[in-house]
């Protein structure tokens, strides 16, 4: 059979994802068919658990948690006859406890989830990015340049990481970003303000010179970028840096406070500005109303530090995308 029904899983840092589509196996890549027919993106702060526990470990309310929700979302992926396959990504390398997580998911639910390497990440969300590119005409009638996968440098963000990938002559190269939305909240709040994440989640309000000292200590923690990473840069009138994720997303954020979907370093720190000093209600208008100023400090300490100049948002469910179109999930 060549048009198969899948169920691609992402069990992230900050949010469990799940899409149910129709894929096309005979295409080269393979391709989704017509729309989604079932997706869905659930809220697990997986690396924000694991960083406010001293030793490092997920807690065993999060675990059940994520149990429960994966078992509810194998539940929807039966319902449409679909095989099902997963990947997990940044929190499963980092915290010490997570193969019990994973022996229970394979135990109790029978699902084995690939823990991916960041490597391996950045392909995946490369190919979710390359995947939601409008056709030529389509992107002309938006009034968008016309982009092939060549042309793109994928950029996904998660809770305990971040990837800037491209498409290269052997396949991909993969920029390993290591830091997230979580890790630069428990940052702002150990680093900057002396108190803890475990007992103080929200570092809200946070001033303008805390922000300022943020930026300091993220932008020190990347490497290097890369030769390969300055070339595409540096020839951005034919190349177009683009975030992928869901509503809690780095780029989603940026571009309800922006109120525009591709933005520049300078208009990501006016929002930055605009939001200095604001109260966890006054911000709640956001989803995750105590990250929103770490999320913007790591969107603009990357395109400043590395030398990205604009981003366009593609709204994605995760890496879901990228896993329904990658065969070496669906081998067997």
């Amino acid at each position: 059979m060549t048009i198969l029904t899948l169920a691609a899983l992402d069990v992230g840092s900050g949010s469990t994802k799940l899409d149910v589509a129709k894929v096309d196996t005979r295409s080269i890549p393979w391709r989704i068919v017509g729309e989604l027919l079932y997706s869905e993106n659930v809220e697990l702060l997986l690396a924000a658990d694991y960083k406010s526990n001293p030793d490092g470990k997920l807690s065993t309310s999060i675990m059940d948690s994520t149990m429960e929700v994966i078992s509810r979302l194998q539940a929807i992926a039966h319902k449409h006859d679909a095989k099902m396959r997963g990947v997990a990504t940044a929190v499963f390398r980092l915290a010490t406890n997570a193969n019990e997580l994973l022996d229970r998911l394979n135990n109790e639910l029978g699902i084995a989830l690939e823990v991916v390497s960041q490597e391996e990440e950045g392909k995946i969300g490369f190919l979710t990015a390359a995947s939601g590119l409008p056709e030529p005409e389509e992107a002309r009638k938006k009034g968008l340049p016309p982009l092939t996968p060549v042309d793109v440098v994928a950029w996904d963000s998660g809770g305990a990481s971040f990837q800037l990938t491209i498409s290269a002559t052997c396949g991909f190269d993969v920029y390993q970003g290591p830091l997230g939305a979580s890790l630069v909240t428990a940052m702002l709040l150990e680093k900057v303000q002396k108190r803890s994440f475990a007992s103080q989640p929200s570092p809200n309000p946070v001033s303008l010179l805390q922000i300022q000292e943020l930026c300091v200590l993220v932008a020190a923690e990347f490497p290097d970028a890369p030769v390969w990473l300055r070339e595409k840069l540096a020839n951005q009138a034919h190349t177009q840096v683009i975030g992928i994720g869901g509503e809690t997303c780095i780029f989603s954020l940026a571009s309800q406070i922006l109120e525009k979907t591709e933005y520049t370093t300078e208009e990501v720190w006016s929002g930055i500005e605009k939001l200095a000093g604001s109260t966890d209600a006054e911000l709640s208008k956001y989803s995750q109303a105590h990250m929103v100023i770490p999320k913007l400090v790591l969107m603009h300490t990357v395109m400043n530090t590395i030398g990205i100049r604009q981003v366009r948002y593609l709204p994605s469910n995760g890496g879901c995308r990228g896993v329904l179109i990658s065969p070496k999930y669906w081998a067997d």
